[in-house]
C-alpha cells in the first residue's frame, strides 16, 4: 500500500483498480484491506462474521462519537444509561487478554471519552464467565451520577438470588 508522505495517510486504491491481492477487477472489496471477497481476508486484521469489524470497515451502520484512526467509540444500541458508549479497536482482537498492546491502547482512548466526565464506570469482560457475548474486544464507557439507581453485577444493589 503506498503512503502519502506529506499527510502520512494510507492511500486506499479504489475498487475500480481492483484487488490488492489478486490484481483481479473484483466489484466488492473488503473496506479495510482492499481484497476481493475470494481470499478471505488473507493478512487482514478483520473478521467479516464479526458486527464491529463491520463497523470499523463500514459495512455495517453505527453511530461514531469518535474515530481515532485505530479505535473507534460508537453509541450501542439499547445503552443501559444515557451517555453510554462502546470503545473498539477497529483490529479484530476477541478479548482483553489476546493482545494486550491493542487493549492498552483502546483502554487509552476509553480513559479519554471517561476523563470528560465526572463520573463513570469503563467496564469490559473476557469470557463467557465474565460475560462475555461479544467476541471483539470493546470497552463500556458509562456515565454514572450519585441516585442514577444503576447497578454493577456484584454491588450490594444487585439482588439476583445466588449474588455474593
Amino acid at each position: 500500500m503506498q503512503t502519502d508522505l506529506a499527510l502520512g495517510a494510507a492511500i486506499r486504491p479504489s475498487p475500480t483498480e481492483g484487488c490488492a491481492a489478486c490484481e483481479t477487477q473484483a466489484f466488492e472489496l473488503c473496506a479495510a484491506c482492499r481484497r476481493c471477497r475470494c481470499h478471505r481476508h488473507d493478512g487482514c486484521e478483520r473478521d467479516l462474521n464479526c458486527v464491529f469489524c463491520r463497523i470499523a470497515s463500514q459495512e455495517a451502520p453505527a453511530t461514531v462519537v469518535r474515530d481515532w484512526g485505530d479505535v473507534l467509540a460508537i453509541r450501542p444500541r439499547g445503552g443501559v444509561h444515557p451517555g453510554h458508549t462502546l470503545v473498539m479497536p477497529c483490529t479484530h482482537v476477541s478479548d482483553a487478554g489476546t493482545r494486550p498492546e491493542v487493549t492498552a491502547r483502546t483502554m487509552e482512548c476509553a480513559a479519554a471519552l471517561a476523563a470528560q466526565l465526572p463520573a463513570a464506570n469503563i467496564i469490559t469482560s473476557k469470557g463467557a464467565a465474565a460475560t462475555q457475548t461479544v467476541w471483539h474486544l470493546h470497552l463500556h464507557v458509562v456515565p454514572r451520577a450519585d441516585g442514577d439507581g444503576l447497578p454493577l453485577p456484584w454491588t450490594p444493589q444487585q439482588t439476583t438470588e445466588g449474588t455474593r
